[in-house]
């Protein structure tokens, strides 16, 4: 099995491609932190030249490792059905540097994965570390006295942050990452994949965090916009942001399972100061995003919280243990007379709609109840997907006669598609099938 074959090897280079990687071809010499040894390639410490890791080989992530020196441009180019292992016992993650570049275009019937060095039967949320992002979009956590706006990542990922918008970090097509976020200390877990200070010039579309220890995906600040993603099994929140993010997005899907998970979309702004700029303000259509009805780790299909800003329409939030949507924080509330934060074409479907998260008072369940009704077209109904809450073979769909079939309206923005129905798959054409998967361990 070629997972296991991973485990435990030593490498020398044989055929690792890109930036003058491999000027002679001869197994034992050690180029820019690559080894290969036959079809086995373990990369580690700081990449400074580029790369490109092919299909034919297996590739080792061993500890840190690093693509670029976060000012000169380095490439790491993925093929299309490249597999890449985090190693377990290093806690194997990957970082792409301010400046730097991941090219990882996979496709439908080719996926790239990243997925955790254990044999399959044997994985787990938090083998290995996870996909790290860092670029230089604007965010509104900065370290002291710092010159240009920019923050430390967790677990030792390097800086983020800047004053470039349009700063692009490459292209993740048809990627998933799977069975990731280790535990760097207690409250330090990192993230299938964390877009800190990602700008709108980097391509995300059709990628999977299937199985991480913490959340799914989390925006640090940044422009970042994305089409395509899906969001299973995780260990905490699917959806993430704080810190100034000021993307969009359309077309995402989240499910829980049984046992693990806490919020389907978690949305902040700055904890320290609910007012600081620039205020997250993102624009998202048509999200899915199903909890597990029966289980105490199911928070809340959506809180809101912490001064954020955004427009969320074609929300679909269903089976949620406390609430489908909550708020806290007067930040939060002073938005929403602000005509900053909205939420439309929306529908909610769990035993409670509305429940504060506030344990001061700032915010009553009254308040967010008079805030989803107030928008336009948000309904609380059955959600009618075809078999949303099924772990092994999910159907996001709506049903024929669903409720969220019709009523949708996405923004009059050109990044969006026109759509008709609420949620992140499309009743007829699922683009969740084919390069996923399901897979518990």
């Amino acid at each position: 099995m070629r997972t296991q074959l991973v485990i435990g090897l030593v490498a020398g280079l044989a055929a690792c491609s890109g930036g003058g990687t491999d000027p002679t071809g001869t197994p034992g010499v050690t180029v820019q932190g690559v080894e290969c040894d036959g079809d086995t390639c373990v990369v580690s410490g700081d990449i400074t030249q580029d790369l490109t890791m092919t299909a034919d080989k297996q590739w080792l992530l061993r500890g840190g490792v690093f693509i670029g020196d976060d000012t000169n441009e380095t490439v790491l180019t993925v093929e299309p059905g490249t597999t890449v292992y985090g190693e377990n016992s290093t806690a194997g993650m990957l970082v792409i540097r301010r400046g730097s570049r991941i090219e990882a275009a996979g496709t439908a019937s080719e996926p790239i994965v990243f997925t955790s060095s254990k044999a399959p039967g044997s994985r787990a949320r938090g083998d290995w570390g996870g996909l790290i992002l860092n670029g230089r979009a604007p965010i509104n956590n900065c370290t002291d006295s710092a010159a240009v706006c920019e923050q430390f990542g967790e677990g030792g990922t390097g800086f983020f942050g800047g004053d470039d918008a349009n700063d692009t970090s490459g292209t993740l097509s048809y990627v998933r990452v799977e069975f990731a976020g280790t535990l760097i200390s207690p409250d330090n877990e990192l993230n299938g994949i964390g877009f800190q200070a990602v700008g709108r010039g980097t391509t995300i579309d059709h990628v999977q965090v299937h199985m991480n220890a913490d959340d799914g995906v989390e925006f640090f600040g940044g422009t970042a916009e994305w089409t395509h993603l899906l969001i299973t099994g995780v260990g905490d929140d699917m959806l993430d942001w704080t810190d100034g993010w000021q993307g969009k997005g359309q077309f995402f899907v989240g499910q829980q399972y049984e046992g693990s998970g806490d919020n389907g979309i978690e949305a902040d702004n700055n904890a320290e100061n609910n007012d600081l700029s620039p205020r997250s303000h993102p624009i998202l259509s048509n999200i899915t995003v199903i909890g597990s009805p029966d289980s105490a780790s199911s928070d809340f299909g959506a809180l809101l919280r912490e001064g954020t800003e955004g427009e969320l329409y074609n929300v679909v939030i269903a089976g949620f243990n406390e609430a489908c949507l909550s708020m806290s924080q007067a930040a939060t509330l002073d938005r929403i007379d602000a005509g900053d934060l909205v939420m439309k074409s929306s529908l909610l479907d769990c035993a409670t709609s509305f429940l504060t998260d506030d344990d001061n008072g700032d915010v009553l369940d009254t308040d967010i109840q008079d805030f989803f009704e107030a928008q336009a077209s948000n309904v609380v109904a059955a959600a009618g997907l075809t078999a949303p809450f099924d772990v092994a073979s999910p159907d996001f769909r709506p049903a024929a006669g669903s409720a969220a079939a019709s009523g949708g309206q996405a923004p009059s923005d050109a990044f969006f598609q026109a759509v008709s129905y609420r949620g992140g798959v499309d009743p007829s054409d699922d683009w969740t099938v084919g390069w996923t998967t399901a897979d518990p361990n």
